[in-house]
């Protein structure tokens, strides 16, 4: 929440009703040596509804914390002109499962309403803009330059108003002197002085020199490279796939398994010693994962928020408490 502050936009946190998130975050605001952040915290707006209202199938009391004049419009609680599903839990595959797990999906009528509240905001053209854009920058990774596309060097080193076209540098004209007497009569003149500063004057482009437009195109980037539609992971799988086939691929899976169960076995005896001083509620959750394995393999792929490990180990610490 805090970077959504830093960065004026829009915000929104959802949690059940009753949730001890909200007197937790709430705590951990004010505990933020930060009052400007403090007031924009307490200017958000709490919107309170039944999911019912909204295409769910269970009345579960929910709250959204977002920006002012934002989602005010899902406020609805619950009529009573429908029928609700009971509420429930049943065992799947040998496990029980809480109906409660079915209502952390949005319902399809929620999404749409909280998008058209959000695109109510949001510039009219934006969309039309952004879908546009991406064609063009798919059209310059495969080499083709759309004409509405911007130049990649602009043609004219500098574009200038001049009373007779010089000889050189290499130039172009663009636009000639307006004819005698081709204004209509009566015209404001001080009106049109802006349409009419330039009438007795040649529009004169002027090229850049060769070694210009050499040294501009030396530090252009292919355009290929400056669009990263692709995953460098996905890329470097598909570049493997391409170059030693589908056996290499599963020996290099088959290799990279071997190595985390060696890993996992080499690993047990610390993980035996880190399951004595675990509290005992996180003990009971985390059974049957093999941590010290989890936070290795963090450690191989230099995963860059490492405190997640300390989180399952310890647990997630309370606040405010």
């Amino acid at each position: 929440m805090y970077h959504c502050f830093l960065l004026q936009i829009f915000n929104s946190l959802e949690n059940p009703e009753r949730s001890w998130l909200w007197a937790i975050l709430t705590v951990l605001v004010k505990q933020r040596p930060d009052e400007a952040y403090q007031r924009w915290f307490f200017s958000l707006i709490d919107v309170s509804f039944d999911a019912c209202m909204h295409g769910a199938r269970y009345p579960k009391a929910t709250r959204l914390k977002s920006s002012p004049n934002l989602f005010e419009p899902l406020a609805v609680k619950c009529d009573g002109s429908h029928t609700h599903a009971s509420w429930g839990v049943r065992k799947t595959h040998g496990s029980w499962k809480f109906d409660t797990a079915d209502e952390a999906v949005y319902p399809k009528l929620l999404v749409q309403r909280m998008v058209q509240c959000v695109v109510r905001h949001l510039p009219r053209d934006l969309l039309q803009h952004t879908w546009k854009q991406f064609r063009l920058d798919v059209l310059q990774q495969t080499g083709v330059q759309h004409k509405h596309h911007p130049s990649l060097i602009q043609e004219y080193a500098s574009i200038e108003w001049m009373p007779e076209v010089p000889q050189a540098p290499p130039c172009k004209v663009l636009q000639t002197p307006w004819p005698t007497g081709e204004k209509n009569e009566g015209e404001n003149v001080e009106e049109n002085a802006g349409i009419f500063e330039h009438e007795s004057f040649f529009k004169i482009g002027f090229y850049f020199s060769p070694e210009e437009h050499v040294r501009l195109a030396m530090r252009l980037e292919h355009p290929a490279s400056q669009f990263h539609l692709v995953p460098d992971g996905l890329r470097q799988n598909i570049f493997l796939l391409c170059t030693e086939g589908t056996h290499a691929l599963a020996m290099r899976r088959i290799a990279y398994l071997q190595h985390m169960l060696a890993t996992k076995k080499r690993l047990q005896e610390d993980e035996l010693a880190l399951r004595k001083t675990m509290p005992r509620h996180v003990n009971e959750v985390t059974a049957g994962k093999p941590l010290r394995l989890f936070r290795c393999l963090l450690e191989e792929a230099k995963f860059p928020d490492m405190q997640v490990c300390d989180i399952m180990e310890r647990g997630a610490p309370w606040s405010g408490t």
